[in-house]
């Protein structure tokens, strides 16, 4: 799980997470950088909602959580999950074309870090 308001960046050297590695990165809410501490605890690991000051006073959801459900070395199909409260908040599926080195379509908000995980996915497997 992330932070679905995280944007990922560089590869957190040595260290896994999540999103299959843990990333350094941006907040896309509210001013500057996060700490080191937050970004690992709480932006690389979702449900940041009443413990980071960042976190946005909506209704929106708290993490997304991404699976390979299909990998034939040109497609890529990674299903994720938008959650609230541990709960389903939304949920859809993506294709990665590994030719292209991109979607072939995917939601803004979590295009980044759909990114990160395959990026993680396909160093662990390839």
């Amino acid at each position: 799980m992330a932070c679905p308001y995280f944007d990922p960046g560089e590869r957190a050297p040595g260290l896994s997470g999540s999103l299959g590695d843990l990333y350094m990165g941006q907040c896309r809410v509210g001013n500057g950088q996060p700490d080191e501490q937050t970004i690992a605890d709480r932006c690389n690991l979702g449900y940041a909602r009443g413990c980071c000051p960042r976190f946005p006073a909506n209704g929106g959801p708290d993490a997304v959580r991404f699976s390979v459900s299909k990998d034939d070395d040109t497609v890529i199909r990674i299903l994720y999950s938008l959650e609230r409260d541990h709960r389903p908040f939304s949920n859809g599926a993506l294709e990665f074309c590994t030719a292209t080195g991109a979607f072939a379509a995917a939601p803004e908000s979590i295009e980044s870090l759909a990114g990160a995980y395959v990026r993680s996915y396909l160093r662990r497997t390839r």
